[in-house]
């Protein structure tokens, strides 16, 4: 396959273009014990996944552009009504059109569906598209400027979801300071509009002003920290307007030739779609592991715990409360080279959410096998 028409192809491509094009195919068998994420386990089922995407670049004396297309399609055994295609694609720029002058541009589109609630619905099909553009101006050899603007748009399909649909504008302006050869320090406004298409009283505005450092720490750890305030305005009333500190720290840290892990903190707002609430508080702890067994086979682990507080009271049935979910993931995956053209994996993944609303409760255990075939 290595050395079959479509590598010849490849290889004049880039010989004549510089173009680097690669195609790939995954497939995958995966048994979830709870297909519908419900109280109710006794939704086990088998489904199949098919995957062809394709990855080109091109790099030139200016910068580098490229784009990825990868269309998924699962089908299930025994709830062929949650039968899907997800679709993605993403294309990006990085140009240095003069000295000292990085422009970088990019979008991406996802088609993606969600698995229903229960038997006999249809999935819940969401459409996301982002766009963001950016120039960094290098002003002198320690200190570079960025001024960017982020556009976000997410559709749900479904008349009991399209209510949640919105699009979100961000401009930011970040200035950078090269402390020395380990730290990189950082700061900035981010100005960012969010508008709904259907519900104006969740429209909002809010204001970010981060602060943050990276680079690398004693013992050979790389890492990255930021914190932020973060005031949000809802534009309907001043009752749900709100301040929150968010932020992150990402940490790196090669142990041995074979052997990598990491760690860290995220805290953030995300837009709800769950009753009246606009927004839940995020905070997440999360950390990996990877391990190379041998030149062929690798091991991987990685673990999380979120919580989740949504902003406002709710009632489900005979209660009102604030809703509060703690989300548990705890992942163990091997992959192994058999050859250059073939890649097999095996993974495995339990998922528990917790709430103080029971009917959103669920454990789910998956248990993968799947192959990526690079043509």
């Amino acid at each position: 396959m290595q050395n079959g028409p479509i590598a010849r192809l490849k290889s004049q491509a880039a010989r004549k273009y510089g173009l680097i094009v690669s195609p790939y195919f995954k497939t995958g068998w995966e048994l979830t014990s709870n297909t519908f994420k419900s109280p109710n386990p006794e939704r086990q089922d088998v489904l199949w996944t098919f995957a062809p995407g394709v990855n080109i670049t091109h790099r030139g004396d200016y910068g580098e552009v490229g784009l990825n297309y990868e269309a998924q399609f699962r089908y299930f055994t025994r709830h062929g009504k949650q039968n899907e295609q997800d679709n993605g694609f993403s294309v990006y720029g990085d140009f240095y059109p003069v000295e000292r002058l990085n422009v970088k541009v990019s979008e991406s589109l996802q088609q993606q569906g969600s698995t229903a609630g229960a038997r006999g619905v249809e999935p819940l099909d969401s459409f996301d598209n982002t766009v963001t553009a950016s120039v960094i101006y290098e002003v002198t050899d320690q200190v570079d400027n960025e001024l960017g603007y982020r556009n976000f748009m997410r559709e749900y399909d479904g008349k009991n979801f399209d209510t949640f649909s919105y699009m979100e504008n961000e401009y930011f302006d970040e200035v950078f300071y090269q402390l020395n050869e380990n730290h990189r320090l950082y700061t900035g406004y981010h100005l960012g509009l969010v508008d709904y298409d259907k519900t104006n009283s969740r429209n909002a505005y809010y204001h970010v002003f981060p602060v943050g450092s990276q680079g690398n720490l004693p013992y050979g750890i790389e890492y990255k920290a930021e914190m932020a305030a973060y005031v949000r305005n809802q534009q309907a009333d001043d009752r749900n307007d709100f301040f929150m500190l968010i932020g992150s720290v990402d940490l790196k840290k090669q142990l041995t030739e074979r052997t990598a892990i990491g760690a860290g903190f995220l805290r953030r707002p995300v837009e709800s779609t769950f009753a009246g609430t606009e927004v839940f508080d995020e905070k997440t702890f999360y950390g990996n592991l990877t391990h190379r067994l041998s030149q062929k086979v690798r091991a991987r682990m990685d673990i999380s715990t979120s919580g989740r507080d949504f902003d406002s009271r709710a009632t489900v049935g005979a209660v009102t409360v604030k809703r509060k979910d703690q989300v548990f993931s705890f992942g163990l995956g091997m992959d192994y080279a058999v050859r250059r053209w073939l890649v097999v994996n095996a993974d495995y993944r339990v998922e528990r959410r917790n709430s103080n609303l029971s009917p959103f409760d669920y454990t789910d255990n998956r248990f993968v096998l799947g192959a990526t075939v690079p043509i």
